[in-house]
């Protein structure tokens, strides 16, 4: 009875997502280690990411069972390629068409070849997280389209997010050049100058071209678009984010605990995330990945349940998305 309330490319996926997780996991044997280690991390993100991936497809399946705004567009075509018909192409898409033959091979393998809308968004289920792509417009609407001053206001904003940007490229050395002190005439070491101390401690930051790289480039996405959203910002923001250094270890807070301040719940649990050989994680990537959830959990809420009506459109219901 419970084997019969699974369809057969839920058990499908549910093998393959299985299998992959087993591959990651591959390591000799012991408790000990198995549970320190860093595939226990990378398979506990990625049972995470498979859940979260299932309960969003999940619920946009329920709520919008057709092809919404761009769908309408790329459902057909992928639909197309699932029945084999290769020479036909909608003119109005600007998408490679690696990624329909990709998505008509994913049909084929894991729903028996069924293109319906659920099947076709589950092989591209996080493309419907990305509705925050529009919230620049809001943000426009409310800022800079008010007054045309506005504009030029927020250009200090732009210097100083600008700057913050470089710094937040800068990293500190983990092993600092050792001072050497010179002993003077009468035998005795001389102190260390403010200089040399402040040269040892100096942050080291990205390279010149680096920068201007980075700059050149994203000023080129986006001045010639015509369009300003989040997703023309996706590739300088990969290239930056992973040239974001870490903490070094004498710089992370959980380095600088000592053992007569093991005490407490707040230790205890501390003890715990030891345990898991998660300590020396930045605190930064934990704050950044509640932040990017908030901002998903409200959009997709918005987007699912605060649907409504256009007096132009009657009966059919707009979504934030739009």
């Amino acid at each position: 009875m419970l084997a019969s309330s699974f369809s057969t490319p839920t058990i499908d996926k549910v093998l393959a997502w299985a299998l992959i997780g087993i591959v990651i996991l591959d390591t000799p044997f012991s408790p000990a280690r198995l549970f320190r280690s860093f595939q226990v991390s990378v398979l506990v993100a990625y049972a995470a990411l498979y859940g979260l991936a299932n309960f969003w497809l999940g619920h946009v399946t329920k709520n919008v069972r057709g092809p919404y705004l761009d769908e309408v567009f790329h459902i057909p075509q992928a639909q197309a390629y699932c029945h084999g018909r290769y020479d036909v192409w909608d003119p109005k898409l600007t998408t490679p068409p690696g990624l329909y033959i990709f998505a008509s091979a994913y049909a084929k393998a894991v729903a028996y070849g069924k293109c319906t809308p659920s099947v076709l968004r589950s092989f591209n289920v996080f493309a419907l997280v990305m509705v925050f792509a529009h919230y620049m417009f809001y943000v426009f609407r409310y800022t800079i389209l008010r007054h045309p001053l506005i504009r030029y206001l927020a250009a200090p904003v732009y210097l100083i997010c600008g700057y913050l940007v470089y710094l937040a490229l800068s990293s500190q050395p983990e092993n600092s050049q050792p001072i050497t002190l010179k002993k003077n005439s009468s035998g005795h070491e001389n102190e260390p100058t403010s200089s040399a101390l402040g040269l040892a401690r100096e942050p080291e930051g990205p390279t010149t071209s680096f920068v201007i790289i980075l700059l050149a480039t994203t000023a080129l996405s986006l001045v010639t678009a015509p369009l300003v959203e989040p997703r023309y910002f996706i590739v300088p923001w990969v290239i930056w984010r992973l040239n974001v250094p870490s903490f070094p270890p004498q710089f992370n807070p959980q380095h600088r605990k000592s053992h007569k301040d093991e005490q407490g719940a707040v230790q205890v649990y501390i003890r715990r995330v030891r345990f898991w050989g998660w300590e020396g994680y930045d605190f930064r990537l934990w704050l950044e990945t509640g932040w990017l959830l908030l901002i998903n959990l409200v959009t997709g809420y918005v987007f699912l349940y605060k649907g409504f009506e256009w007096k132009q459109e009657p009966g059919n219901v707009q979504r934030f998305m739009w």
